[in-house]
């Protein structure tokens, strides 16, 4: 172990704390906390003992500040210091202290510097990059800077830190915006714009993502908000951001008022991270939409990579749709905004009449054009189903998981389990140390081969998020098997929290026959049987919870059967052996 790997880790943002291997030590005492905060901060550097009583008491120190100082010296130095080797973690000095803890180990200076990076990237065009530091550094905000920490210093650090906050959030909006994604930059916004209300910058920018995602009515409503609280609690106007985005949506409207005025809006999200595999499902997608145009459903179970295939595919075959690509994710969605979100983003001058009128303005303008509608997690086909039986020449892609085998003219592409040799790449992406080891294709048989849960366990194998010792292949398999962890063994990112939820949604909805059928199919590892015509058997085939195995017999996917026997229908969180 090197040195620096064997130092003790400070936690300044949610609680105050030491960490020494598994031994975890919180510093409650207000002015104790204090005095790490200072030492932490300033790592390296030699504090006089001065500096640190105007840090923690300010300029007016009682009499009682010394001594109250070397007991909370002591203290900490149990704390950091726990064998030989440690004596010079925190070294008393003549007239001061240093703390000798490398920065990386200090939460909120690796949240400084990720911050930094993510500017950095920005300023020189890398949205992705910027985007990548911005995750990393979310992943170390668990809370209020300093809690409970007391004194000058504190106040003004943990201010400091929580504007440093505010400012990369508002960045990772720019960044989405920048990288094509107005829709998650206009979610990213809702609640930011809630917490800091008089904040123009984050106004403007969520009026920008509202426009930008076709949303006009509420990106002005949006803008004129922000002037009316500007006026009312500052007395001030708005800057020159937020009127020059004022006078482009204005003149937005103003050239679409005589009539009809396209757009070819480019709303695809960014590609999607590691993504492998998929030729013959990609192949098909290419060759079902063709030229003439065509509604097609990717379907599949949660975690399969639904999504993930579809956005790959419209990155492919961008050129293939030149008058514009859009994307809305249907969670919660009616078919009124999906409508609405269309004749926005295209641009055609429908939004005040009535829903046939619309329904009909857009068949004609899809009929005459080539453009993909990418429409992400559809539930009910009643949703779609203006735009699945009139597209014309464009083509509607939908991704959901349903089959909705009663839809006529709705061509399916079905996603399974990735090829094992794929589902290795997929482990080996954040992970390329684990590559040839004997237990890797353990690792990928426990995860189903399914995307989702496949990349939760490269980034337990490949990284280090939680600040402690990679996961071996093997370790993770033995956490997999382990009735005690299960599921939990790879809630990286909540992947796989997210594959149990899809799963259990769609078992929810389930008859009570079929959840039977399901719970007694899952019972026996592997088996196949043979297809039968009960309405059960459509039902689970119907909801992607069975999957076809040899002619004319199908079986429980692994996942779903993981999730059946320890969650969704039981209560635990167990994968299956």
């Amino acid at each position: 172990m090197h040195a620096d790997e064997a130092a003790p880790r400070i936690r300044l943002i949610g609680v105050v704390s030491v960490t020494r291997g598994d031994q975890v030590v919180e510093v409650s005492r207000s002015r104790q906390a204090a005095v790490l905060a200072v030492l932490a901060l300033r790592t390296g550097e030699f504090v006089s003992r001065e500096a640190l009583l105007r840090a923690v008491w300010g300029d007016r120190a009682p009499e009682s500040s010394v001594g109250n100082l070397h007991t909370y010296i002591s203290g900490l130095r149990r704390a950091l210091e726990r064998g030989p080797r440690d004596r010079h973690v925190l070294r008393a000095e003549d007239g001061g202290y240093r703390l000798c803890v490398p920065a990386e180990h200090i939460d909120a200076l690796e949240f400084r510097r990720l911050s930094g990076v993510a500017n950095l990237a920005w300023s020189e065009g890398d949205a992705t990059g910027c985007l990548t530091a911005l995750d990393f550094a979310d992943e170390l905000w668990l809370g209020t800077p300093l809690p409970g920490a007391a004194g000058p210093f504190a106040e003004h650090e943990r201010s400091r830190l929580e504007r440093s906050r505010v400012e990369g959030r508002g960045l990772r909006v720019e960044a989405l915006l920048g990288s094509g994604q107005p829709e998650r930059a206009a979610a990213e916004c809702v609640g930011l714009v809630r917490e800091h209300p008089l904040d123009e910058r984050l106004a403007t920018l969520f009026g920008a993502s509202l426009f930008r995602s076709g949303r006009v009515d509420d990106a002005l409503a949006e803008l004129v908000a922000l002037r009316t609280r500007l006026r009312t609690e500052l007395g001030v106007r708005p800057g020159p951001e937020a009127v020059r985005l004022h006078e482009e949506i204005l003149a937005s409207q103003e050239r679409e008022a005589p009539g009809v005025q396209p757009r070819r809006p480019a709303q695809i999200p960014h590609r999607p991270w590691g993504f492998v595999g998929r030729s013959r499902e990609l192949a098909e997608l290419a060759q079902l939409t063709g030229r003439t145009g065509q509604a097609v459903v990717v379907t599949g179970h949660a975690g399969i990579g639904k999504t993930a295939t579809a956005v790959e595919f419209a990155h492919r075959h961008r050129d293939a749709f030149p008058d514009g690509q859009t994307f809305l994710n249907l969670r919660g969605r009616t078919a009124e905004d999906v409508l609405d979100h269309q004749v926005r983003a295209f641009g055609i001058g429908a939004r005040d009449l009535p829903a046939a009128t619309k329904t009909a303005q857009l068949s004609a303008f899809l009929a005459e054009r080539r453009a993909l509608v990418l429409l992400d997690d559809v539930t009910d086909l009643a949703q779609v189903r203006q735009l699945v039986e009139g597209h014309g020449r464009s083509t509607v892609l939908l991704t959901s998981r349903y089959r909705f085998s009663g839809a006529a003219g709705l061509r399916r592409v079905p996603l399974t389990g990735l090829a094992p040799e794929t589902a290795r790449d997929l482990l080996c992406g954040a992970a390329p140390s684990v590559y040839g080891d004997p237990s890797l294709e353990t690792v990928a048989a426990r995860c189903g081969y399914v995307p989702l849960a496949l990349r939760a366990a490269s980034l337990r194998l490949g990284l280090d998020p939680g600040g402690f010792a990679r996961t071996s292949c093997a370790g993770l398999v033995e956490e997999l098997d382990d009735d005690t962890i299960g599921w939990d063994a790879l809630a990286v990112d909540d992947d796989a929290t997210s594959v149990l939820r899809g799963i259990e949604e769609v078992c929810r909805a389930l008859s009570a026959q079929a959840r039977e059928l399901l719970v007694r199919l899952s019972e026996v590892p592997g088996e196949e049987f043979d297809w039968d015509r009960t309405r059960a058997v459509a039902e689970l085939r119907e909801a992607n919870l069975l999957e076809p195995g040899a002619p004319g017999r199908g079986r429980v996917p692994v996942l779903v059967r993981g999730c059946v026997l320890g969650g969704v229908l039981r209560g635990g969180r167990r994968l299956p052996r």
